[in-house]
């Protein structure tokens, strides 16, 4: 039988190939899309930062040469201004701006904050050396009033100094302005890369999301087609006892529909004989083992019941019980009616010597308990092979029957009569406190069979037949089943033999 986790539990087994390759194949995909997605914004968080880290350097590049140029500047205006008026507060901006000067030239192409150029070196360095010049040669002799040169020579030579070093912050600036527009074009680039792969990871994703989806809803019809179309009835129980989900096999074999089962105990349809061994089974499952071939009787809609055998496995983190059941109530049928013919006579009906012996040994016991006594007959038919031989053996069976019929309604109800084969029967009577009982109960028996030959046998030209019986006592005659038997079938030939003997 197949159990309740495959047919529930793992019911995607059953899947075509295909359709499983496919969904795997898409599972692979969405994890290698998650991978690039990943992968890929990273890679634009790093550009991202490179480039603000990068127009953030070109502005502080600009900013450093438009205060070297303002200084260069101011230092030109306060040393002109002396030399033309003599006035020696124009010095003060330059003596301020001196010191500060030189600083922000030392700055220029130094450290992280500094130019980052192409051969901005060579123009830093330029602005350096003519500067220094201007500054020694120039503008200290303007200012101390001790020049080496006449003042306007100077002023000249101070003036073209002045404008070389104003060319060199121009060019440093118009190489600070390519280069962040080169930096700009290249991140732009990137971007548009990023984007480009982002695109197709999304694409891939949302496809890859698509397959998945159909592969899901295809998966979910699968097993609900199989779910339904299954022949055995199938089942969702919680731990609680309530049966949360049935498929269609229910309504095919108890005539319930899933409205009538649904957030019901299904304790309530059990057998009430049936109730104590199934809530024994639940024990089983609490403890997360499963149970197969558990059998019991459940109620139909019509009110009869049905013999269902179960194989049932919890899962015990979702409390939940998945089931299996296979109606089997004709097949409980049949194999009760082969136990009852395994005890019973085709013949006749009577019981048989399997019966009758397992009833022998049973009484033995009780005897044996209670120390108790009581009695077994064996009777075995005289010349019955004539009527056999005469009639055939048609009437000799038709003879059998009616003397078991006889036999039957000429005994008390607990009295076993049994039949042993070919013409011998066998009587077990019960425990009695009188032991004429039993000669009553032979003489009842040999009337039986004489109405019944003479019934028979009237112009059939055959000998009459008759019944020899044998008694045997327990305890007197045996103390076992075997032991009785062979004394009853002893004494039964004794009075077979004294009969032949008195012809």
């Amino acid at each position: 039988m197949q159990h309740a986790k495959r047919i529930v539990g793992e019911s995607l087994s059953s899947l075509p190939a295909s359709l499983r390759l496919v969904y795997g194949a898409s599972a692979l995909a969405s994890l290698f899309a998650l991978l690039i997605s990943l992968a890929v914004i990273w890679s634009g968080y790093v550009q991202v930062s490179h480039s603000l880290k990068q127009g953030a350097q070109a502005y502080e590049s600009r900013r450093q040469l438009y205060t070297t140029l303002t200084l260069l500047l101011d230092q030109e205006t306060g040393v002109r201004g002396y030399t033309s008026t003599g006035d020696r507060a124009f010095l003060e901006p330059y003596s301020k701006a001196q010191r500060t000067f030189g600083l922000a030239l030392q700055r220029l192409g130094d450290g992280p904050q500094g130019i980052d150029v192409r051969a901005g070196d060579r123009d830093v360095q330029r602005l350096r050396s003519d500067y220094s010049l201007w500054l020694h040669t120039i503008a200290q002799p303007l200012a101390e009033g001790n020049p080496s040169m006449q003042g306007l020579a100077l002023q000249r030579r101070g003036k073209s100094l002045m404008d070389a070093m104003r060319l060199d912050i121009a060019d440093l600036l118009r190489q600070v302005d390519a280069d962040a527009h080169q930096q700009h074009e290249d991140g732009l680039r990137r971007m548009r890369a990023a984007t480009l792969i982002a695109s197709v990871i999304i694409v891939l994703v949302f496809s890859t999301a698509t397959v998945m989806d159909i592969s899901r809803r295809e998966s979910e019809a699968e097993r609900e087609r199989y779910f339904n179309m299954a022949s055995d009835m199938i089942c969702v129980a919680s731990f609680d006892g309530i049966l949360l989900r049935v498929n269609a096999a229910w309504e095919r074999t108890l005539g319930y529909s899933e409205a009538d089962l649904i957030k019901r105990p299904f304790l309530e349809f059990v057998h009430p004989e049936d109730v104590q061994s199934t809530i024994d089974v639940m024990k089983v499952l609490f403890q997360n083992q499963p149970v197969f071939g558990f059998r019991n009787r459940y109620r139909a809609k019509d009110g009869s019941y049905h013999w269902l055998v179960w194989s049932s496995t919890p899962h015990e983190s979702r409390r939940l019980i998945y089931a299996s059941a296979r109606d089997e109530t004709e097949r409980v049928g049949f194999e009760s009616e082969l136990e009852r013919l395994s005890y019973r006579d085709a013949l006749t009906g009577l019981a048989n010597r399997r019966a009758f012996l397992e009833q022998l040994d049973s009484a033995v016991a009780a005897a044996k308990r209670y120390h108790q006594s009581f009695s077994i007959l064996y009777v075995d038919l005289d010349d019955f092979k004539a009527l056999n031989d005469s009639r055939g053996h048609d009437a000799g069976d038709r003879a059998l029957q009616e003397i078991a019929g006889g036999l039957a309604a000429a005994l008390r109800e607990s009295d076993l009569v049994a039949r042993l084969g070919g013409d011998e029967f066998a009587v077990l009577l019960p425990p009695v406190a009188d032991s004429h009982d039993n000669v009553i109960v032979a003489q009842r028996i040999r009337a039986t069979v004489s109405e019944i030959c003479l019934r028979l046998v009237t112009g059939s030209g055959c000998w009459a037949f008759g019944a020899s019986i044998g008694v045997a006592v327990y305890p007197a005659d045996g103390m076992t089943a075997d032991e009785l038997m062979r004394a009853a079938d002893r004494a039964m030939y004794r009075v077979k033999n004294s009969a032949q003997l008195l012809v």
